[in-house]
């Protein structure tokens, strides 16, 4: 009898996503984390189409505008942009041409997308120190907008390192995947989100 206990078959292990589902690791962690953030910058971009068609209603109506339309809209534009850079870079949808690295072989492809991944991740870093610099400097001195609002200014700077450091943790883990990918030769068998991207020689085909 088994006595409540599961009765271990042989064969095959389970699949990697069934094994992805039972434990966090630090990729699935970042996944979420990246895709969450995506979210709200959805969520800011919904509030700039509500906010810019209130306010171009009210004035069309002979009401005036919205007096603090415009100020935060700015504040929503920064998060929209830089809380969705991480996830676009984890689905590979930024701007890219393959015209050339989607036709040279896989291990060519891997060293010069790592390459150039290492150059992109140094100057990432480089904004993400100054952003936070100039972000913490605004926090302190209480910086805000002049115009028809007051808005504070310092939330929307601190918003840009926190979408840069995941958008270089994302890249840090595009370069894992190209050196493993180098070495393995199988491009197929790289990244827990393989299945989520396109591959290059799609994006080439449609150019």
């Amino acid at each position: 009898m088994l006595h409540g206990r599961k009765r271990r078959t042989k064969g095959c292990p389970l699949p990697a996503q069934e094994l992805d589902g039972k434990r966090l690791t630090p990729r699935g962690a970042l996944r979420t984390i990246v895709r969450m953030l995506s979210i709200v910058a959805g969520v800011a971009l919904l509030f700039v189409l509500l906010t810019t068609t209130a306010d171009v209603a009210k004035r069309n109506l002979g009401g005036g505008s919205i007096p603090w339309a415009i100020e935060y809209n700015e504040i929503m534009l920064v998060a929209l942009v830089f809380l969705s850079l991480a996830n676009t870079q984890r689905t590979g949808d930024h701007v890219s041409v393959v015209l050339v690295t989607a036709r040279i072989p896989h291990r060519a492809r891997c060293v010069i997308r790592g390459v150039g991944m290492v150059v992109a991740a140094v100057f990432v870093g480089w904004m993400l120190y100054r952003s936070w610099q100039v972000g913490l400097q605004s926090y302190r001195t209480g910086e805000y907008r002049i115009g028809l609002a007051q808005v504070p200014v310092w939330p929307a700077r601190l918003l840009i390192p926190v979408g840069l450091v995941f958008l270089l943790l994302q890249m840090l883990v595009n370069i894992y995947d190209d050196v493993v990918g180098f070495f393995r030769g199988k491009p197929e068998e790289v990244g827990e989100d393989a299945g989520d991207e396109r591959s290059d020689a799609t994006k080439a085909a449609t150019l």
